[in-house]
């Protein structure tokens, strides 16, 4: 730094009408940097030039004059210099005036040579001073075209000459090693030495190609089994989905048939409150009737008739509905055997379906096995194929190299021109094998898309065809609903019929009963008058009238005896009834749970088969998957072709210590660091 104040010092500076301190001339400061090893006697040595130029000047702006305007001329004819540098070698031209100043010509390795520069600009903005502005741009766009290219310097000592010398001699005598060698080998074709390993390479490659067609015919027989597999693999599980759907028919119709016990066990209980309702109120009126017995006054006769005319047809009423019951007892128990003949079959049928589900399971399991072996074999086959191709083509690069040998025994001299071609066509036959190879695996890959392909549209028929089921299902439901609503509307039509008929006997019952109270109305009415006219015979009327009171009473006695017995009847008949209800809930119940029981083990087995489906389908994928990235994995092998290392070649050393780039500087010895010095490579 005491250096560069020193030199700024002396600097001449003057003033114009720019700038009060205007630099008259050039500032270039040099450093100079020099290293030596005294062990191993390497040297260093570096230039930095560190270079400011002064300004170039209008004189129309600056106002010099006298010395000041020698000065700036100077100045602006060593820029001028500068500039045409530096054009001519933008422009790439063979003649760069370096010589036409001083200036130029000490930076000429800095501008030009083996070095890196860096230019900086100053420039002002003002438009006042847009000229010198855009000329100064035009300066820096032209340098910043200028690409130098830096080299090492390297001064060898002698003894790095005598370790290059004693590697250039072992060079040669492995290349004399090498002509050697191929001398006796042309020796050996001459002398014929080679037909028996010539004949031996043929029969090994006849037997190779004997070998790779019975492995393409054992991978065409193992593509066919496949084929089999999965068309019984789709065959069993369609066979899994006409069971599945047979069980959904079975649930439903066991649905259908609890609905039918529930109501039938409504209807029970509404005909057992029907009956005790009639009975009840045919209890009320045999009380009735036996107060209006025990009364013996004659007025109360009508009303006594009336009572019995109307207790009859109770009577009959309950008759009726006694009948219509017991009728009703007996459908409900045919009902409840037919259902449980149902329950029984289905359960069978459901047994079955269980059985050949897991006979299924079974049979995929197996083939699910046999397909694995069979993608294991077809590995092993297809390693056996590359091993056998890679041999084969070795054996006929051989083949070729032997044949181009004998063809060429007498042309010493181009020994190498032959050995290079044969192998580039060994080259060409890899790469050719490689292109088969490729080509193979690519229509395998597009056999299993196409069979990915066909698996996915089989998946999507399948779903369209459950869609068409489910909606046949559907349909199915509605008309079972309608022929069941119709089915009741029948039965209530009959109902209604029979209901008719009752009630048509009834009122011819009703009818002879009013034509029976209307002749004893007229009998009791002509007894009461031959009582008025036989006013005299009161006592014999009296005995009559007390002997015709006793048949009545007789009579009435005898008729409440046929009610008595009819309503023990009607009692011993609704316990019996009410003895079987409770065994017919207890056989509903059995069979709702044998119901729920089903209903289980359908709704088990539908989760085991999708299960079991999903299982078998995740299965499928993995194992397409791993058979895709192993043929992936093959083609990215195979891709790497190695290229063999002929005689006498070397492969290029890559330096083990990082080399030099240095300006003007020597590098010695690449074995120790190195170091950057000044003047170098210009940056932009």
């Amino acid at each position: 730094m005491d250096t560069i104040d020193e030199g700024k010092s002396n600097r001449h500076v003057a003033v114009t009408n720019m700038n009060e301190h205007s630099s008259r001339s050039h500032s270039i400061f040099l450093i100079n940097v020099k290293q030596e090893n005294t062990q191993t006697e390497q040297k260093l040595s570096g230039k930095l030039y560190l270079v400011d130029l002064a300004g170039s000047e209008k004189v129309s702006k600056t106002g010099a004059e006298g010395a000041v305007l020698d000065e700036a001329k100077n100045i602006n004819k060593s820029l001028s210099a500068l500039g045409n540098v530096i054009s001519a070698l933008a422009e790439g031209s063979t003649y760069v005036p370096y010589r036409d100043s001083k200036m130029t010509r000490i930076l000429q390795d800095s501008l030009g040579g083996n070095c890196r520069t860096t230019i900086v600009i100053c420039c002002s903005p003002s438009s006042y001073n847009e000229s010198e502005t855009k000329s100064t741009l035009l300066f820096g766009q032209r340098a910043k075209t200028i690409k130098n290219t830096v080299c090492v310097n390297v001064e060898l000592t002698a003894e790095q000459w005598k370790k290059k010398y004693e590697r250039e001699k072992e060079k040669n005598k492995t290349l004399r090693n090498t002509i050697q060698w191929l001398e006796n080998e042309l020796n050996r074709w001459r002398n014929d030495n080679m037909q028996a390993e010539l004949n031996r390479l043929q029969a090994e490659n006849d037997a190779s190609k004997e070998e790779v067609k019975e492995v393409l015919q054992a991978l065409e027989e193992l593509a066919v089994n496949y084929d089999q597999k999965s068309q019984e693999v789709e065959d069993k599980t369609k066979e899994y989905e006409l069971l599945s759907d047979e069980l959904n028919q079975k649930s439903a119709t066991l649905a259908s048939i609890d609905a039918e016990l529930q109501k039938l066990k409504e209807m029970t209980n509404h005909q057992k409150k029907r009956a005790a309702e009639m009975m009840a109120s045919l209890l009320k009126d045999l009380a009735e009737i036996g107060i209006a017995v025990g009364n013996n006054d004659v007025k109360g006769t009508g009303m006594i008739d009336e009572e019995f005319t109307v207790a009859r047809l109770y009577i009959s009423k309950m008759k009726s509905e006694v009948k219509t019951m017991v009728k009703r007892c007996k459908q409900l128990e045919s009902t409840q055997t037919e259902s449980n003949k149902k329950m029984e079959e289905n359960e069978k049928e459901l047994a079955a379906c269980q059985l050949r589900i897991s006979q299924h399971e079974a049979k995929i399991k197996s083939l699910t096995e046999y397909l694995q072996n069979v993608e294991q074999k077809k590995r092993q086959l297809e390693e056996s194929v590359d091993s056998l191709s890679e041999e084969l083509v070795q054996l006929r690069a051989q083949e070729k190299v032997h044949e181009m040998e004998k063809e060429h025994l007498n042309k010493v001299q181009t020994a190498n021109e032959v050995k290079q071609a044969v192998e580039q066509q060994i080259q060409s036959h890899r790469e050719t094998h490689q292109k088969q190879i490729s080509s193979l695996r690519d229509e395998v890959e597009a056999k299993e898309k196409l069979i990915t392909d066909l698996q996915d549209q089989n998946q999507k028929m399948m779903l369209e065809q459950e869609r068409l089921r489910v909606e046949h299902e559907k349909l199915k439901a509605t008309d079972q609903e309608k022929s069941r609503k119709l089915h009741e509307l029948t039965v209530m039509q009959d109902r209604r019929e029979q209901a008719r008929q009752d009630l048509k006997g009834l009122e011819e019952t009703v009818a002879k009963e009013l034509q029976t109270l209307h002749n004893l109305r007229k009998l009791f009415v002509q007894d009461l008058a031959t009582r008025v006219k036989k006013s005299a015979e009161i006592d014999s009327d009296d005995t009559g009238g007390s002997a015709a009171q006793k048949q009545k009473i007789s009579f009435l006695e005898n008729n409440l005896e046929q009610l008595t017995k009819v309503h023990k009847q009607l009692v011993r008949d609704n316990a019996d009834l009410r003895c079987e209800l409770p065994k017919l809930e207890k056989r509903l119940r059995a069979t709702a749970e044998r119901v729920k029981a089903l209903e289980s083990a359908l709704k088990e087995a539908k989760e085991n088969a999708s299960r079991d489906r999903k299982r078998y389908q995740q299965e499928v994928d993995r194992i397409k998957e791993a058979v895709r990235s192993k043929n992936m994995a093959r083609r990215g092998h195979s891709a790497q072709i190695a290229k063999p290392i002929r005689p006498g070649q070397h492969p290029a050393a890559s330096p083990t210590h990082p080399s030099a780039i240095r300006g003007g500087g020597a590098f010695v010895q690449n074995s120790q660091p190195v170091a950057v010095r000044g003047g170098g490579g210009k940056q932009v």
